[in-house]
């Protein structure tokens, strides 16, 4: 952490941790890699149009659903293989602690450690490190005026 760190560098430091939770969360559901749910995504949307411009221009039912399915595939791989998207979530973890700049340096180098001794991210190590470092960045943040709360000037 640097002294001079200011409000909004902390503030994107807590987004960055937000988005690093997020992927821990598709790593805990076991969820299709970023890549792959993308390529389904647009292979369905492909499919879909096809399917429904087929209708519209009274096209049989065979031949509109072949060329759905067809069309669905075929963008289906085409967007897999052209898109940038990190193939897994195991991926798109290393990427986002490789940019990420930590508060607490030690707890980093500890998590950067385990993992490289593991050759595996535990979902579980990475989370506790995601703790430690919101609360590290928390304390960081100046503190900020109270507003008059109605609740804490009440008198029982």
């Amino acid at each position: 952490m640097s002294i001079t760190d200011s409000v909004p560098e902390l503030k994107a430091r807590l987004k960055q941790l937000a988005r690093i939770e997020n992927t821990l969360r598709c790593l805990r559901q076991r969820a299709l890699g970023p890549r792959r749910g993308f390529a389904m995504c647009a292979g369905a949307a492909a499919g879909c149009a096809i399917f429904a411009i087929a209708g519209e221009l009274d096209v049989s039912g065979q031949v509109r659903f072949g060329g759905a399915v067809i069309a669905a595939l075929l963008t289906a791989v085409i967007a897999y293989k052209q898109s940038k998207l990190p193939r897994t979530y195991v991926d798109r973890l290393d990427s986002q602690l490789a940019e990420y700049e930590p508060v607490a340096s030690v707890a980093f180098a500890e998590l950067q450690q385990h993992v490289r001794e593991n050759r595996v991210y535990h979902v579980d190590r990475v989370n506790e490190w995601l703790d430690f470092e919101r609360v590290a960045v928390s304390r960081a943040m100046p503190p900020q005026e109270q507003n008059k709360s109605e609740f804490l000037d009440r008198r029982l």
